[in-house]
Order: C-alpha cells, then structure tokens, then sequence
C-alpha cells in the first residue's frame, strides 16, 4: 500500500532534563553512499529513450509514473511516448518544467546528498536495510512524494513554493491554502524520507485498531526524523510551520488532557481517528480551537516517543518500532 502525499521538544521540566543529552548519534563516517539519485524529468526531456532503456534504468517506476503517477497510457505501449511527448510540450507543462529548474535546478545535488546522508545515518540504525533508488520527477501536481518498494519519486513540482506563480494558479479545491503552505522546497527532503519510512515501516509496524496505535506509528516515525536529521529544526520533520510547533509548545499541556481521555485514545471510528492524524486547515477534535494545527495527534505522540526514548537508553530503534506496549510509553510522559 502506498501512503500518498499530496507531510522542537516542548521543555517540561523533566524532558529538558533528560534531553540535555544529544539524541543518539549514528556515526556515518565509514559508512558508504546509499543512494542512487536519478532524473525521470531529465531523462525525457533531453534524450529520446526507447522503453526498453526506460525500464532499463527506471525499473517498475517507469509503469508507475505513466499509469498511475500521469495516467497517460500504458507503459509498455509505444504511443505512451508520443504521449509524453505531447505532455512535455503543452505550453503550461513547458512553463512548469522552466519553473522546476528556476527552483530546484541549483539544489538537487543538495537534496541528493541531504537523502544520502539520512540514509547512511538509517542504514546505521537498520544494518539490513537496502536504500531505494531516489527518482525526481514532474508529477503533473499529482503527487509529491510517491514511495514503493525499492524506489522513491519526489514531484519537484510539489515544491515551489505556496506563493510561486505556477502554484497560485492550482485549484482551490483541490490545493487549498493550507496545502499550499507546506509545497515549500525547504520541506522536499524532510517529507520525501518521512513518506518513504511510513511506507517502509507499514507491513511490519502499523496497526489502525484505534487512534492511540495509530498516533503511536507516527510518533515512532516521527522519532526516526530526529535521528536521521540531529540538525534540522522540528517544523521540517513534520512539515508543520514554526508558528505550528510554538502553539503547540504552547499548549502541550492541554493538548494532552484532550488526547489523552480513554474514549479519544481507544477511538475506533476512522472518521474520529483521522480528525487528529489527517492533514486539514486544523485539527477538528474534542475541544481544541481553530488554532490547533492539523495533525496534533502526531505531535503528541512524537512528544511521547522522544520522552520514553530519553528515559530508556538501552531502547534501539529496532526495539522501538516492534513495542506496543503504549500504555507503559504514556505513563512515563509527564507535560508540563
């Protein structure tokens, strides 16, 4: 199943005292690259491939682009590419691509490198785990961060800017403002290697029985963020604003006495559970405001893991994702 995007501790007392510590530390240093960096954009637009070299150097990434990412046609039909061809050349496409390269054109081989090191730092904590090959693309605005088994497709499309011409120009409808905000590129990598462990992770980790199994996957992935990027501030973990995280800060407290009630935790109507996970203009749960960022059921959890990581340093990442004990990770976490 593939999860489709379209995503600074709160100092109690007790959890600024136990996070004065660095969080643990991957040592990368002789750990070799990780990641191949490929450009599906590129490649069709600067050279005419046949479809055998396209599977050839794509994979099945090829098929997923073209019937699902693009739906233009089937992958294996020579009109497929005459059809990209025509996609390439619309006047809004061709303004799109000039747009992807004013943004993004100096910064790829940042965000190659930023990816490499996350996953050097990943492979670090998971010795068994295999990189996906990382594949930037023009998603035609349908996806921003596309994860499948052995691959990742990042729309560079997806992040503009909220403000950039070609973005401004989207249907409200569908790319409403607060979507908008987060189609920033300083968010590119951070939702590119969060979608890529939900997914990586779901099989074996993620359980939808209720609300606080659900929140707790988040939170645990969410943990892996702070591990994979020691230097980043929280927003971009998250894609959250700072305006985000400081109200959050702000009222963790109560935050928590509204997700915390037996009934909110245990709840197993989707519909309950996605008001606090599912992204939106805001959080549309219990009793919290219109101030309340969308997605605070995340960050409450993240706030859990942190706390119990903190207090159990013998706790491995590995041991992380596999305990389901939550019961025994909330009674430690003590908002001030």
């Amino acid at each position: 199943m593939v999860i489709r995007s379209v995503f600074l501790i709160f100092l109690t007392l007790s959890l600024f005292t136990a996070c004065e510590e660095p969080y643990r530390e991957a040592d990368i240093s002789n750990i070799p690259s990780q990641v191949e960096v490929l450009s599906l954009r590129d490649t069709l637009a600067t050279t005419s491939p046949t479809i055998q070299q396209l599977y050839q150097t794509f994979g099945t990434f090829w098929r997923d682009y073209t019937e699902d990412i693009l739906r233009i046609g089937p992958a294996d039909n020579p009109e497929t590419l005459n059809k990209i061809a025509q996609f390439l050349t619309d006047p809004t496409i061709s303004e799109l691509e000039g747009a992807i390269a004013d943004v993004h054109g100096n910064q790829l081989s940042n965000y190659g490198q930023e990816l490499d090191d996350a996953f050097r730092r990943y492979h670090f904590f998971f010795p068994e785990s295999k990189p996906p090959q990382v594949i930037f693309m023009n998603s035609g605005f349908n996806f921003g961060i596309y994860p499948i088994d052995g691959q990742l497709g990042i729309g560079l499309d997806f992040y503009l800017g909220g403000s950039h011409p070609m973005t401004e120009t989207l249907d409200p409808n569908l790319f409403p403002l607060f979507l908008k905000k987060k189609m920033e590129p300083e968010y590119l990598v951070g939702d590119a290697m969060r979608g890529w462990m939900l997914v990586n992770h779901q099989e074996a980790h993620y359980d939808d029985t209720n609300l606080l199994s659900t929140a707790m996957y988040w939170g645990k992935t969410l943990y892996l963020m702070d591990l994979l990027f020691p230097e980043s501030a929280d927003h971009l973990k998250i894609n959250f604003t700072p305006e985000d995280i400081a109200w959050c800060q702000a009222n963790e407290r109560n935050l928590w006495l509204s997700f915390s009630n037996q009934d909110v935790l245990y709840e197993r109507r989707k519909f309950e559970v996605n008001r606090w996970i599912e992204d939106g203009p805001f959080t549309r749960a219990a009793d919290l405001p219109q101030e309340a960022p969308s997605r605070v059921g995340q960050w409450i959890c993240w706030q859990v893991v942190r706390d119990y990581m903190a207090r159990n340093k013998d706790v491995t990442p590995e041991m992380l994702l596999a305990e389901t004990n939550y019961l025994k990770m909330l009674n430690s976490y003590r908002p001030d």
